[in-house]
């Protein structure tokens, strides 16, 4: 059992890394990668990947010969910058859980890494702190950040569903408009139709759309029109620890996460289309989809389901700071909840690819030539309009 945990934490480590083939390859090309930026940020994930693949509590789960194991793995995994940062990681990991230090000093190692926004334990205490508009952090309370309207309601609306105790709340939340021009796509019909599947396929669910900057298309004319939906101004978290968030995508991860834990319920991207009810998912504590086959990209935040305060998303928020760089496009929002997954599977439901996210980004030619498939298992198809 032992060295199967440990099989399987070199692959989580493993997987963290082969994301980033294509863009550390375009880095050494243009002289980043040993940038001290760039080496920083690779400690630090050295770090996170540590305390997500070993559980500090059972020392029985800390790998004997990581370095021996690891070496044998980066071998396999590619070459050049690619393969120098498995090992760098690796050894990252190992000194944090060698021979020669005492498991006090290991656990005290590990928990030095904690984020500086929210440590375990304090989330009460800062979702409960008031702050300015503009100065909030990801640590605060989604209301804080609301300019117009009014939230949903967090309580669970009925006892129950009919497999199982409801633990989700019927609350779908919709983000757009983070940018003034929004991004060169207005509203336009695809959204309406993803937002008005939403709406029509989840009877009796609160839609909450929230907006930085209020469309004027006839399509949102239209949306507005339909009756369970609440609109919602907000001025979203644009600061992760020392960086300031920069790209509109990454500005919507951080406030979806916010939603969840504050409010619950679902969260979809808007180009995402409901199929089916949800109903039977609501049972379960945080719900999430694997991107591509058996995930080999990561679980996917375009559709997340959580009840409020989930132990996942707060794991999840606990981490961010030090998962988020700018550069990165998705370690804080796919590959990082992959990671937690993998250590905390009694706090996540993951789901095949086929709920969520089938046709993948590469396969949409087959929403226009069919597969000869029924794709009975999914709840909802994205669309991938990013």
């Amino acid at each position: 059992m032992h060295m199967m945990n440990t099989t399987a934490n070199l692959c989580i480590v493993a997987l963290m890394l082969a994301s980033f083939t294509t863009l550390m390859a375009q880095q050494e090309e243009q002289g980043q990668a040993n940038s001290p930026e760039y080496q920083k940020w690779l400690q630090v994930m050295s770090c996170v990947a540590c305390r997500t693949a070993f559980d500090i509590n059972n020392p029985q789960s800390w790998p004997g010969d990581f370095v021996a194991n690891s070496d044998a793995h980066c071998r396999e995994i590619g070459k050049g910058v690619y393969k120098d940062r498995c090992h760098v990681v690796a050894r990252a990991i190992a000194n944090l859980s060698g021979k020669k230090k005492k498991p006090k000093d290991i656990c005290q190692a590990i928990r030095a890494c904690e984020s500086k926004q929210v440590k375990a334990g304090q989330e009460a205490k800062l979702l409960s702190r008031p702050c300015k508009l503009g100065s909030c952090t990801i640590g605060h309370h989604v209301s804080n950040v609301v300019v117009e309207g009014s939230l949903p309601s967090q309580e669970v609306p009925k006892p129950g569903t009919k497999n199982g105790v409801q633990k989700i709340p019927r609350v779908v939340h919709f983000i757009f408009g983070l940018e003034k021009d929004f991004g060169g796509k207005p509203f336009s019909l695809i959204h309406y139709l993803a937002l008005r599947s939403a709406h029509d396929r989840l009877p009796g669910y609160d839609i909450a759309v929230y907006y930085r900057y209020k469309p004027t298309t006839k399509a949102w004319k239209e949306l507005v029109k339909l009756p369970r939906i609440r609109l919602i101004k907000v001025d979203p978290v644009t600061k992760v620890g020392k960086f300031q968030v920069q790209h509109v995508a990454h500005i919507a991860d951080i406030l979806r996460l916010q939603l969840l834990r504050d409010i619950g319920g679902i969260y979809m991207d808007s180009d995402v289309v409901t199929v089916k009810d949800f109903e039977p998912l609501l049972k379960h504590s945080f719900v999430m989809g694997q991107e591509g086959d058996a995930g080999v990209y990561g679980l996917c935040n375009a559709v997340m389901l959580s009840q409020s305060k989930s132990p996942f998303v707060l794991a999840w928020i606990r981490l961010y700071e030090e998962a988020y760089h700018p550069q990165i496009w998705s370690m804080h929002s796919v590959k990082l909840p992959s990671m937690l997954a993998a250590n905390r599977p009694q706090d996540i439901t993951v789901l095949g690819g086929g709920a969520f996210f089938k046709p993948l980004w590469d396969q949409l030619e087959y929403l226009f030539r069919g597969t000869g498939e029924t794709w009975e298992e999914n709840y909802a198809v994205h669309l991938w309009e990013s």
